[in-house]
C-alpha cells in the first residue's frame, strides 16, 4: 500500500521527491553542512599539529608536523569553499592513512599528532564521501565548472525493441 502522497504514481513510477537533481538547493545545503563539519575537523588538527611542530622545533619532526598542520588548513579551507573538491579529499585521506599507519603499528614515525583514531577515521570517512559525491550548489567548483547532473535513463525505451515481441 502507497502512502497517500504516492499514490498517484504507478509502481514503476518514481516520485518526484526521490528523482530531484542531486544538486537541488536542498541537496546543496546539506553538502555544504557536510563540507563545513569536515572544516572544522581539519582545521583544529591542522592548528594541533602547528603547535606541535613550533614546539618541537629542535628535532628534525618538528617541521614535518608544522607542515602537515598547514597542509591540513589550507585542505579545510578548499574543502570549505568547495574548491578542487575531487582533488583534495584525497590529501586528506592519505594523511589519515599515515596517522592511522602510524598510530596501529606504533611506528612512531607519523608527520601529524595524533588525536584519537576515530576523529582521524571520521575524517577520512566524511572527506571520501565528498569526494564521491561532490560539493554540492554551494561551492566554488559549481560556480567555476557548472552544476552537474546524473540523468539515469529509463530501463524502456521506445527506439529499442523489446524482446519477444
Amino acid at each position: 500500500m502507497c502512502p497517500p502522497a504516492f499514490a498517484s504514481y504507478s509502481r514503476w513510477q518514481m516520485p518526484p521527491l526521490l528523482t530531484t537533481a542531486l544538486w537541488s538547493a536542498r541537496h546543496g545545503r546539506g553538502l555544504l553542512i557536510l563540507r563545513l563539519a569536515l572544516v572544522v575537523c581539519l582545521v583544529a588538527d591542522g592548528r594541533r599539529n602547528v603547535l606541535a611542530g613550533v614546539a618541537a622545533a629542535n628535532d628534525g619532526s618538528g617541521v614535518l608536523i608544522w607542515i602537515a598542520g598547514v597542509a591540513l588548513i589550507v585542505c579545510g579551507a578548499l574543502i570549505g569553499v568547495g574548491f578542487l573538491t575531487p582533488i583534495v579529499p584525497i590529501v586528506v585521506i592519505v594523511m589519515g592513512l599515515t596517522t592511522l599507519a602510524d598510530h596501529l603499528l606504533m611506528l612512531n614515525v607519523s608527520f601529524t599528532a595524533m588525536n584519537s583514531w576515530q576523529t582521524v577515521l571520521l575524517e577520512m570517512a566524511i572527506a571520501a564521501a565528498l569526494m564521491m559525491i561532490g560539493p554540492g550548489s554551494y561551492s566554488l567548483d559549481a560556480y567555476l565548472f557548472g552544476y552537474k547532473e546524473i540523468n539515469i535513463p529509463s530501463r524502456i525505451s521506445s527506439s529499442n525493441p523489446q524482446p519477444g515481441s
